[in-house]
């Protein structure tokens, strides 16, 4: 079981945060932005299940990194 102490997420929160003020994206961030980028992650996701075969495990990879950056 972790302890609270090794993982603190308002620390995470933090740090994301001055993350995206150090590079100025505060700009592209807002709710339009965000809801666009969001659905075209899930539509190339859902491109993924479509093609149901030996390349999923890589797209898949490949966009989980990518959700990762939001």
């Amino acid at each position: 079981m972790m302890k609270s102490q090794d993982f603190d997420i308002q620390e995470i929160i933090e740090q994301i945060v001055q993350f995206t003020k150090d590079r100025e994206w505060d700009q592209f961030h807002n709710g339009k932005d965000l809801a666009l980028a969001l659905s075209i992650e899930a539509s190339e996701l859902n491109e993924a299940f479509l093609c149901m075969g030996h390349r999923t495990k890589r797209i898949l990879r490949i966009e989980r990194k990518e959700y990762q950056n939001y």
